[in-house]
């Protein structure tokens, strides 16, 4: 039997970011750009098996321009996540 259960979840989404800014004589203009990103999310979950409650979670986001990155980048992202396992008192 164990005593932890590990589960993850590992998510991408495209996102967009909007800036603006006045430009032109006495700021009346009005200039935008435009970012297209992919947010790539993992989280794990440690879970003692017995009791069923959470010991840990470590959650780690990364902003790629798109998902296969995201997806090459995922050994290296547990093991900045778990660098952080056990929690320091």
């Amino acid at each position: 039997r164990p005593d932890l259960v590990v589960t993850w979840h590992l998510g991408a989404a495209n996102k967009r970011e909007v800036q603006s800014w006045a430009t032109g004589r006495r700021g009346m203009g009005t200039r935008h750009t435009t970012y297209n990103y992919t947010q790539g999310t993992l989280v794990i979950d440690l879970t003692e098996a017995a009791s069923k409650h959470l010991v840990w979670r470590g959650i780690y986001r990364d902003d790629e321009s798109s998902p296969a990155k995201v997806a090459k980048k995922v050994e290296k992202d547990v093991k900045e996540l778990f660098s952080k396992y056990p929690p320091k008192k």
